[in-house]
Formats: C-alpha cells, sequence, structure tokens
C-alpha cells in the first residue's frame, strides 16, 4: 500500500493530470477501505488484476548527439494502454513533448526515419484529453533537478492490435514541450531520443 499511495502522490506530473485524478483517487479510496476491513494490505489493488495484457518495453536510444537513455514499458488494458517512464539525460526541471510516431524505424541519427505522428484517424493534434488529437499524443514528460522523468500514467483509445494499435511504432521525446496546438507536431523541436514498441517474449 505504501508504495502504491507514493505513486498516487506524484500525480501532479502527470502530462494531464485532471483527466486521471478520479482515477487515482478511487483508487486510494479502494485501499483504504481494504486496509480498514482486514488490517493489513499485503498487495496493491489492481481493478484490472484479472486482465493478461502484454507489455513492450521500450529502450530509448539517444539521437541528435544527446545523452539521453532509459527504458518505456507499455502495457495493454482494456481499452488503454499505461506507460511507466524511466527516463535521465533530459533538460532539469524542464517539459519534453512525447509521441507516438508512425514508423518503428529509429536509424536515422535524428530519428526522422520515425516518420510524423501516429495518427490513424486523421485528427489535429493537441493535447492528451482535448477533443481533437493524434492517437500518438502523449503530452509531456516533466522533468526533476536531475533531469530524470519518473512517471506512470494511462492514455485512453491505445491497442496492441486493430487499427490503432502502436505495436511496430516508435516512441519519440523532443527537446522542447509540445504547446498542444501547433501543426502538426506541437512546436517540440529536436527529436532526441527514439525506440521501437515491440512486444516482449513470454
Amino acid at each position: 500500500m505504501r508504495n502504491y499511495l507514493k505513486w498516487v502522490q506524484e500525480w501532479p506530473f502527470d502530462p494531464q493530470p485532471a483527466a486521471h485524478f478520479s482515477f487515482y483517487l478511487a483508487h486510494v479510496f479502494i485501499l483504504i477501505a481494504a486496509h480498514t476491513l482486514s488490517g493489513c494490505v499485503t498487495e496493491k489493488v489492481n481493478l484490472t488484476e484479472n486482465f493478461k495484457g502484454r507489455t513492450a518495453t521500450v529502450k530509448m536510444q539517444a539521437k541528435s548527439k544527446s545523452t539521453v537513455s532509459g527504458t518505456v514499458v507499455i502495457k495493454e488494458e482494456p481499452g488503454r494502454a499505461s506507460f511507466l517512464v524511466q527516463i535521465k539525460g533530459l533538460s532539469k526541471n524542464g517539459l519534453h513533448g512525447f509521441h507516438i510516431h508512425e514508423k518503428g524505424d529509429c536509424s536515422a541519427p535524428d530519428a526522422a526515419s520515425a516518420g510524423g505522428h501516429f495518427n490513424p484517424l486523421g485528427h489535429l493534434h493537441g493535447a492528451t484529453t482535448g477533443p481533437d488529437r493524434h492517437a500518438g499524443d502523449l503530452g509531456n514528460l516533466s522533468t526533476n533537478a536531475n533531469g530524470d522523468a519518473l512517471r506512470e500514467y494511462v492514455i485512453d483509445g491505445l491497442e496492441f492490435s486493430g487499427k490503432n494499435s502502436i505495436v511496430g511504432k516508435s516512441l519519440v521525446i523532443h527537446g522542447m514541450p509540445d504547446d498542444f496546438k501547433t501543426q502538426p507536431s506541437g512546436n517540440s523541436g529536436t527529436r532526441i531520443a527514439c525506440g521501437v514498441i515491440e512486444l516482449d517474449k513470454n
């Protein structure tokens, strides 16, 4: 319970916290109720614990002469995907645009080979909670005083199969914040890290 509450307490760093605060708060109430009734909670309560979702562990590669490194673990959940981001080498106390791109190709030194944003429905670029957004719009990663981005959050509408499948696409971190309005990519600047999304082998 202590570890889960620590995660909930970090919710303001979510790229779009308002959309998920009620989700986190509901989990906290469930945990408190369970602790009160049983006297001890030894395992984290997971509302989708019976759903055996697939995972993809993405190793981020430094691009555009950056020193960025780390991993992003993506888990398939009903109607959405959860992201566990562990990245270092970013700007200190900053924001960095974070997107899924249409091609699973990070071979170019500047990650231009990853193509544009993943946008199967042909929407305009926007924020993760906006009425119009690319499927690949993941908001901004916020960093701490060491330049690390340590985040866990969920994005609705992403799949591991079907027309919104993100498997075979790439994750890209940009050098500047996403402004959520400039088309087609939020004026988020240079691509400083890239990683291909591939399913983990069980």
